[in-house]
């Protein structure tokens, strides 16, 4: 027979975490809207999203080199024209101080099929992504959208309701 020893640790001190935990608190958060209104791309070929004429950008500076960014996308789109099948394909690209910009992401596209062979419609889109730029410059991110099918005779269009529906957040996270 074995004999158990009491443990004078009360479950408290058991289960305790470290006090100096700092990896995965929100340092700092951007958030930015308005790219232009009822902006429209008829190619395969990715075009930046505008505002104000140029393309829309969103920086944030991390304050250390360890840490990410945790970036949150919310994009308003939309088809017209006369074909059945419409997509629109989204690229989130970045790029660091004066550096050129490239891909962090790609949500593949989203798109619909409708019978009546001239489909108008209208959604959102979110997603996220995380980059680790191991950098304390300026980090810059950009949204480029395109037609996806090849074939199609529709227009693909951002913010067609509104300037305010298209929204980028970026949050530097500890690392």
């Amino acid at each position: 027979m074995a004999i158990i020893k009491p443990n004078n640790n009360t479950i408290s001190a058991i289960t305790a975490l470290p006090a100096a935990i700092t990896t995965g608190k929100v340092l700092q958060v951007v958030s930015d809207t308005g790219a232009t209104y009822n902006q429209s791309n008829t190619s395969t070929t990715y075009a930046d999203v505008q505002k104000s004429g140029s393309t829309w950008e969103v920086a944030i500076t991390p304050s250390a080199t360890s840490s990410k960014i945790f970036g949150v996308v919310s994009i308003q789109f939309s088809f017209a024209g006369s074909d059945a099948q419409a997509r629109t394909a989204l690229d989130v690209q970045g790029k660091i101080g004066s550096g050129s910009y490239s891909s962090l992401t790609s949500n593949g596209f989203t798109g619909l099929y409708d019978a009546s062979d001239q489909p108008d419609f209208h959604s959102s889109d979110s997603f996220n992504f995380l980059w680790s730029p191991s950098t304390t410059s300026e980090c810059k991110v950009k949204l480029q959208f395109k037609n996806a099918y090849t074939s199609s005779n529709m227009t693909s269009y951002i913010n067609s309701t509104g300037t305010s529906q298209t929204v980028v957040t970026l949050m530097e996270v500890a690392g």
